[in-house]
């Protein structure tokens, strides 16, 4: 499907930035696939987190699976934690439409402890693709899609919760909606919502982020990216 054009460009210094430091971390530690954590993991660098940002289900699950399928034929080792709104649907918890102050907090921990277990894995990438920007751009949507009021001050505590807790990732793609035609299905109306809120928290965040779009040289690039980052990640 994709060619070898990248189409998006080269990796800014911006998003090599990612890779470093630390933040503080919350969440049950449960999800990953594959193998347990390395119990020692001083020697080498933490795996690169990718994370693909959308409210595309298809799509995105899609672009995952091209990714996962590319960084392993480049004998980069990768893995996925289990999608986090599944989990969450699972544990009856609303989500989406329905996602309330106490599921969104539910997805940012366990996003965060998400990325614990891949911190201390023996892979070389983990591609992640809820983070607590989409549980936050979820639940923003989800209010604006019922016409409800949401509490100020909860979304005040919601905001700090998420910068808190926020992983720091080497690369973000972000998936966004194409088309901003009116509307009529409610399901493909709160996408576009959801959407809108990723692209405003990105920006007021100041994260660096590489745009996917339909197009397969977008796409292809995009796989570039991702398998350039974990060969960085391999070679230090």
């Amino acid at each position: 499907m994709f060619s070898k054009q990248a189409s998006l460009g080269a990796l800014t210094p911006g998003l090599q930035k990612f890779g470093a430091g630390a933040t503080t971390l919350l969440g049950n530690v449960t999800g990953m696939h594959g193998a347990p954590a390395a119990a020692n993991r001083t020697e080498r660098r933490a795996p690169a987190r990718i994370a693909v940002l959308s409210a595309q289900l298809a799509a995105m699950e899609a672009l995952l699976n091209q990714l996962s399928e590319a960084l392993q034929r480049c004998n980069l080792p990768t893995t996925r934690p289990e999608n986090l709104f599944r989990r969450a649907a699972a544990s009856g918890l609303p989500t989406w439409q329905r996602q309330n102050e106490v599921s969104t907090q539910w997805l940012i921990a366990q996003s965060a402890a998400d990325a614990i277990v891949a911190a201390r894995s023996c892979f070389t990438v983990v591609l992640m693709e809820a983070t607590p920007v989409v549980a936050v751009a979820a639940y923003d949507a989800a209010v604006e899609f019922r016409g409800d009021r949401a509490d100020p001050a909860e979304i005040g505590r919601l905001r700090r919760h998420h910068e808190e807790h926020a992983a720091q990732y080497d690369l973000l793609l972000v998936m966004p909606t194409e088309s901003w035609a009116p509307i009529s299905d409610p399901w493909l109306l709160y996408q576009a919502l959801v959407d809108k809120h990723i692209q405003e928290l990105l920006q007021q965040q100041f994260l660096d982020r590489v745009v996917v779009t339909s197009s397969p040289k977008s796409g292809d690039a995009a796989i570039w990216h991702a398998v350039e980052v974990g060969r960085q990640v391999a070679a230090a």
